[in-house]
C-alpha cells in the first residue's frame, strides 16, 4: 500500500469562493474618524463583503452569444414565484411542495440565463439531490465538470452518491481523483474512508482517516469512523481513545456510546458497559418519541427544507451579484431571509450586499437582527459598533462595545474601540485612559498605545502622551498619523 505524505493541515480549503461559508465574516478593512483634538484614527471594520468590489464580471456571456451545449436540454424559466405569505398557512407537506417548485424555478431560470457558467449546474444538482432525485443530480454536475474539470468539490457530490447507492469502487475511485486535486480539502479523507470501509479495506481507511483528522482534529465524524475502524479489526484498546474522544465533543453521540460499551465488553469491563448502555438506551428512546410525533416531525422536516431552499437562494443571490444583476440578487437575498428568518448566513448575506451598496443603515439593521439571534457571537458585535460608528450612532456602538468586552476580556480590541468611542464623545475622559490602559496590558500594540496616548492628552497628562505616542512609531514607523498627532502635541506643549 502506497502512503501519501502527511498533509499540512489548513482551516480553509481551496475550493471555489462561491461555496457558502456557515459562519464568519469575510474581511476587515478600515475607515476613517476625527477624532476630539483634530487627531484622526483609524478603526479596524468588519466589511460585509462576501465578493471583491469590482465591474469586472465573474461569469461567461449569456448562452445567447455562446454555442449551448448539448448534454443537457436546458429548462425553461419560470418567474411565477410564490411569496412567503402565500404558502406559510399550508399545512407541513404542501408548503414543501412548494417550496420544491420554488427551488427548481429558481435555479432552472438561472441556468436558462447562464448555461454556459459552471455555477448555476452545481445549484440546480444539489436541488435534485434535496429532492430525492440523485441521477438526475449527477446529470448537472457531469454538466458542471465538462466546463469545469478540476472541481474537487462537484467531484465529491458525485461520490456520495455512488456512496449512498452502494457503489463503494466507484466511489473510491471518485474521491481518489479528488484527493490528486485537493489532498488538504476537508471532507475528502473521511469520505474516501467510508468508501474503504465499505470495501473492507480497514488499514487504508484507518490512514485516510488519521490524514484527515491531522486536518480537522476536532471532527468527531473522523474520530468516531477511526473508532469504528479500529473496532472492525478487533484492536478494541486502539478503538477507545477515539470513542471516548467523540463523547467529549458530543455527549449525546448515540453510536459512539455504543461503540464504547462494545469496546468495555470485550475490555471485561462491565460497570462501564451498563453505564454506556443505559445512556445509549435513554438517548435512541428520546429520539423514537420524537420521530413517533408526527407533527413535531413534519415541524422538523419543514424548517429544515426551509433552510435548504434558503442556502440554495442565497447561492444564487451570490451568483446574481457577482454578475452585476444587483437588483436581482437584492430580491433573492430578500426573498431568502423570508423563507428562514431565523437563520444567521440570511442576514449576514444581506448585511453583506447592504455594506457593499453603501447602503449602511440597512446593514446596521441587519447586523442587529444577527445580534438577537446570535447574542454570544463576539463577530456580530464587532460588525455592529463599526457600522454605529460610520453613521455615528454612538448610542448604539457604545453597548455593543460593552458586550464585546464581556465575550472577550483577554483581548484588547473592545478595551481599545470603547476608549476611542469616549474620547470622540468626550464623554469620560478619565474611563477612555483606564480603557486604552487596560488595552495595552493585554496587548502591546501600536494603535493600542495610540489610544493610550489619545487618552493621556485628554487628560492633560502631555509627556505620558508623547511617550505613549513615541511607543506606537517606533512600532509602527510608518504610520503618518502616529507622526503628526506626535509633532501636533508636541507644538502645542
Amino acid at each position: 500500500m502506497t502512503k501519501r505524505a502527511k498533509p499540512k493541515r489548513r482551516r480553509q480549503s481551496h475550493s471555489p469562493a462561491t461555496q457558502t461559508k456557515p459562519r464568519g465574516w469575510p474581511k476587515w478593512g478600515k475607515i476613517s474618524l476625527v477624532l476630539a483634538g483634530g487627531a484622526t484614527a483609524v478603526i479596524a471594520v468588519v466589511l460585509l463583503k462576501a465578493f471583491p468590489a469590482s465591474s469586472t464580471r465573474l461569469v461567461p456571456p449569456r448562452p445567447e452569444t455562446q454555442e449551448s451545449l448539448p448534454s443537457t436540454s436546458v429548462p425553461k424559466r419560470d418567474n411565477a414565484l410564490p411569496a412567503a405569505e402565500e404558502i406559510d398557512h399550508l399545512p407541513p407537506a404542501e408548503q414543501i411542495a412548494a417550496l420544491k417548485k420554488e427551488q427548481l424555478a429558481l435555479a432552472e431560470g438561472l441556468v436558462a440565463e447562464f448555461s454556459n457558467a459552471t455555477e448555476p449546474w452545481i445549484i440546480l444538482g444539489k436541488i435534485y439531490r434535496r429532492h430525492g432525485d440523485p441521477d438526475k443530480a449527477v446529470e448537472q454536475w457531469q454538466v458542471a465538470l465538462k466546463q469545469s474539470p478540476m472541481r474537487p468539490d462537484v467531484i465529491h457530490q458525485i461520490a456520495h452518491v455512488a456512496l449512498e447507492k452502494g457503489e463503494f469502487a466507484q466511489a473510491a475511485a471518485l474521491w481518489r481523483r479528488a484527493l490528486q486535486m485537493d489532498a488538504q480539502m476537508p471532507g475528502l479523507h473521511l469520505a474516501m474512508a467510508r468508501a474503504l470501509l465499505g470495501l473492507g479495506k480497514q488499514d487504508d481507511a484507518i490512514d485516510e482517516l488519521k490524514a484527515g483528522l491531522s486536518l480537522t482534529p476536532d471532527s468527531p465524524q473522523v474520530m468516531y469512523l477511526l473508532g469504528l475502524a479500529y473496532m472492525q479489526q478487533d484492536a478494541f484498546a486502539q478503538s477507545l481513545p477515539y470513542f471516548q474522544g467523540v463523547i467529549a465533543m458530543d455527549p449525546k453521540h448515540a453510536d459512539a456510546h455504543y461503540g464504547l460499551l462494545t469496546v468495555y465488553r470485550h475490555l471485561k469491563q462491565p460497570k462501564k458497559v451498563q453505564e454506556h448502555a443505559r445512556i445509549f438506551k435513554t438517548l435512541t428512546a428520546e429520539k423514537s418519541a420524537a420521530s413517533a410525533r408526527d407533527e413535531f416531525s413534519q415541524a422538523q422536516d419543514l424548517a429544515s427544507f426551509k433552510t435548504s431552499v434558503a442556502i440554495r437562494t442565497m447561492e444564487i443571490a451570490d451568483f446574481y451579484k457577482q454578475s452585476g444583476l444587483m437588483d436581482r440578487a437584492l430580491t433573492l437575498f430578500q426573498r431568502a431571509e423570508k423563507r428562514d428568518p431565523d437563520n444567521a448566513l440570511c442576514h449576514r448575506k444581506l448585511a453583506a450586499f447592504y455594506q457593499s451598496q453603501q447602503q449602511t443603515a440597512a446593514a446596521l439593521l441587519q447586523c442587529q437582527q444577527l445580534i438577537a439571534l446570535e447574542p454570544d457571537n463576539p463577530e456580530n458585535h464587532v460588525a455592529l459598533f463599526s457600522l454605529a460608528l460610520e453613521l455615528q450612532a454612538f448610542d448604539q456602538a457604545v453597548p455593543s462595545l460593552q458586550r464585546l468586552i464581556g465575550l472577550t476580556p483577554k483581548q484588547s480590541l473592545g478595551y481599545r474601540e470603547l476608549a476611542r468611542v469616549y474620547l470622540m464623545t468626550r464623554q469620560n475622559s478619565e474611563a477612555a485612559w483606564e480603557l486604552a490602559s487596560r488595552a495595552v496590558r493585554l496587548e502591546s500594540l501600536a494603535d493600542n498605545h495610540y489610544v493610550l496616548g489619545l487618552a493621556h492628552q485628554a487628560n492633560g497628562r502631555a509627556d505620558q502622551a508623547l511617550s505613549a505616542l513615541q511607543t506606537a512609531i517606533e512600532m509602527d514607523p510608518t504610520n503618518r498619523r502616529y507622526l503628526e498627532t506626535y509633532q501636533n502635541i508636541r507644538q502645542r506643549n
